[in-house]
């Protein structure tokens, strides 16, 4: 079993070879109005964090491949703990993305991995 210091050392290290720096994470809020309609916010900033993309797994294509259609897609990863949620908007290296779905946490896990498709 790991203690924090090594799984924090472990984390650390994952982190330093995110190879994206200036990847936006933007989130839409949904509020209701006085009369209990919902109501979407313009998207905000959350965030502006490393990341990594890769193209991910045939089997994880194929897993959420009703959410992808025929969209191309990329695995994002970030430092773990970062706040990126199902529905996020991603502008990194000139492209806008949709997080289809977040990957972790897992136990031990030494980043955050999200499921992201191209926006057309």
């Amino acid at each position: 079993m790991l203690d924090p210091q090594q799984l924090a050392a472990l984390q650390a290290r994952a982190a330093a070879t995110l190879d994206i720096p200036g990847c936006v994470i933007q989130r839409v809020t949904i509020t209701a109005d006085a009369w209990g309609a919902a109501n979407a916010s313009a998207p905000t900033t959350v965030a502006t964090v490393a990341c990594g993309l890769a193209k991910p797994s045939a089997q994880l294509t194929q897993q959420y491949a009703a959410r992808l259609g025929n969209q191309q897609a990329w695995l994002a990863r970030f430092a773990a703990g970062t706040d990126v949620r199902e529905g996020d908007t991603l502008l990194v290296s000139g492209q806008t993305l949709t997080v289809q779905a977040v990957l972790t946490p897992r136990s031990y896990s030494l980043s955050t991995q999200a499921l992201v498709s191209a926006v057309r």
